[in-house]
């Protein structure tokens, strides 16, 4: 799988990235994020939200810039291509429960998908 460009919209799985199967934007449900990968020192890598879509489901449901995703529905956050990848298994109207860590403290939120909105 080739290495995405942090600052590609992840629109947590919610954005177009990698299909897993023949689905099309469509029928990929759509959180409206924007994340990239950090790395800490000794190579971990932590998974970043850099922005929230204004009125996404992701905004509506209370995720913040600078919230570190540590599983999308319970689903490991290794890196940006899994969480974009796992986000991308859902359609439109499924609600998915995000893991986070915000100031030091683990939160679960929990959003429901919607349609890719079109650009403009």
């Amino acid at each position: 799988m080739p290495q995405r460009l942090a600052s590609l919209s992840l629109m947590l799985l919610a954005l177009p990235a990698i299909c897993l199967g023949q689905s099309t934007d469509d029928e990929q449900g759509f959180l409206g994020v924007r994340v990239k990968n950090l790395e800490r020192p000794g190579g971990e890598i932590h998974v970043a939200i850099t922005e929230i879509v204004p009125a996404s489901p992701a905004e509506k449901a209370g995720f913040k810039v600078g919230d570190i995703v540590r599983k999308v529905a319970n689903v490991e956050a290794k890196d940006y291509d899994t969480v974009v990848d796992t986000i991308r298994m859902f359609k439109p109207g499924d609600r998915i429960s995000v893991e986070i860590t915000r100031d030091d403290r683990e939160l679960t939120i929990h959003a429901v998908l919607t349609k890719r909105p079109k650009d403009p």
